[in-house]
């Protein structure tokens, strides 16, 4: 379908939303996560939402109810900013990076990044968080296959490998 020349506007891929989702694990006192909770808040510009363990498993010292992580979803205006400012502060601050590799994209059209220090995001000042934290940044379209994913992704601006 991607060789397809598309002749409706409507049928060619959009973004829908923008998921920013981080793992605190059970060890981090309650202050620690405030701090992550109000780092992803600076980042997204909008309040998180906790996300909570389904069940207990004593071997990770997680109990059903417990607090694991944090998530935001973007959309419209947010998202275009998000995405905006990914693909042109935060990315080329990256420490030895070399592009998004092409296996990031799923077979649904999602491109998935991972950010392993968000005190790259000029919103996060570091001295404010005692240790660092990796989120993952997920981008959901109506893409309808990997490739034209791939390319959309290309033309949006995300440094992609070949």
């Amino acid at each position: 379908m991607s060789a397809e020349k598309k002749t409706n506007p409507f049928e060619a891929p959009r973004l829908l939303k923008a998921v920013v989702n981080v793992g605190v694990g059970s060890v981090l006192e309650k202050d620690q996560r405030t701090k992550i909770a109000a780092a992803i808040s600076a980042i997204t510009g909008q309040k998180t939402v906790a996300t909570k363990a389904r069940r207990s498993v004593a071997a990770f010292k997680i109990r059903a109810g417990n607090t694991v992580g944090y998530m935001s979803t973007l959309r419209g205006a947010r998202m275009n900013n998000l995405k905006d400012r990914l693909v042109n502060i935060v990315m080329p601050r990256t420490r030895d990076f070399r592009g998004i590799k092409s296996s990031a994209v799923t077979e649904g059209g999602c491109l998935n990044i991972g950010v392993k220090d968000a005190s790259i995001f000029p919103e996060i000042k570091p001295e404010t968080l005692t240790q660092p934290i990796s989120l993952e940044i997920t981008f959901v379209s109506t893409a309808s296959n990997r490739e034209e994913a791939l390319t959309y992704y290309k033309s949006l601006g995300f440094p992609i490998e070949k």
